[in-house]
């Protein structure tokens, strides 16, 4: 009797066995074919430059600013790398992002470096989760002013704001170029190959501030132009958590001029040779006596320290 019943119950098994064997191929098949139609954000997508909000999708981002609105949000889908061409903001504001799940990376041609800058345009701008590598061609600039416009990004009047993105600037570019507005950066990476990873050249009132930022260049970090026009205006420059590898952190061109730049640095990492780096701007009387120089960097600077780290 239990000879019989294991007789019984072993091909039973086997049976059941063999179903069930069945069954999780078919399962399996089916959940592989599934994931094959599943969209992925990795690699490059062939529209990937969605504007929000029913925009529509584009190839190209050219095409995705062009069909913009002022005020509209452009996402990313997908890493790329995607190889991109200037585009003229004009005065929109735009933003431009990562879509969810994407780490898109910007780039120009690796055999011809670029005329002008990645984005370049005079509305309020801003960026977040994006990686740029951007190179111009040598314009054999005349003076560090040039650098302000010969960057991968580069805006006019408007505000620009940078959050978790890296930006790589090749030899003759700065990472980011402003003039006349504010700049905000929040976990960024700056690369610069031989110039400043930031030029800026304020106008009255407006703000520098830069968070948990990671700045690198042979040469400087920060360029500040200051128009040789008088004025009587205060602009704000605040560091804070950020780390610091370069020669000199400020490099400013020194002008006669009612411009001043109240400097707030607190918790920073500062690798460098030097704070403060001046250089004649134009106009200026490059025969004034070093007390005279000295008084003039005095009055265009007020500075604010508080833990910060040097490199002994």
């Amino acid at each position: 009797g239990a000879a019989a019943v294991r007789s019984a119950r072993g091909p039973l098994r086997t049976v059941r066995s063999r179903r069930t064997w069945a069954v999780g191929l078919v399962v399996l098949a089916a959940l592989v074919g599934f994931s094959l139609l599943l969209p992925t954000t990795r690699g490059q997508r062939s529209a990937p430059f969605r504007v929000a909000g029913g925009g529509g999708a584009f190839a190209t981002l050219s095409e995705a600013v062009a069909a913009a609105a002022d005020g509209a949000t452009i996402e990313i889908d997908g890493n790329g790398p995607y190889r991109v061409r200037s585009v003229d903001l004009g005065d929109k504001r735009m933003v431009i992002r990562a879509a969810p799940g994407s780490t898109p990376v910007l780039m120009g041609n690796d055999s011809q470096a670029a005329s002008a800058p990645l984005l370049h345009g005079s509305g309020a701008l801003r960026l977040e989760g994006l990686e740029i590598r951007w190179s111009m061609t040598d314009r054999g600039l005349e003076s560090f002013r040039g650098f302000v416009g010969q960057a991968a990004v580069a805006i006019t009047g408007g505000e620009l704001t940078l959050k978790n993105c890296r930006i790589v600037a090749g030899p003759t570019t700065s990472c980011v170029g402003s003039v006349g507005g504010s700049v905000h950066a929040t976990g960024v990476h700056f690369i610069a190959d031989a110039g400043p990873c930031m030029a800026w050249r304020p106008g009255g009132g407006v703000a520098l501030t830069a968070e948990h930022c990671v700045w690198e260049s042979p040469r400087m970090a920060i360029l500040l132009v200051a128009d040789a026009e008088p004025t009587d205006a205060t602009c704000k420059l605040t560091l804070r958590r950020n780390t610091v590898a370069t020669t000199r952190l400020l490099f400013f061109t020194l002008q006669e001029t009612g411009l001043k730049f109240d400097v707030v640095s607190r918790q920073n990492a500062y690798d460098v040779d030097g704070l403060l780096f001046a250089t004649p701007g134009d106009g200026y009387d490059r025969t004034m006596r070093l007390a005279d120089v000295l008084r003039t960097i005095r009055a265009m600077f007020s500075w604010e320290e508080r833990d910060n780290g040097y490199r002994t």
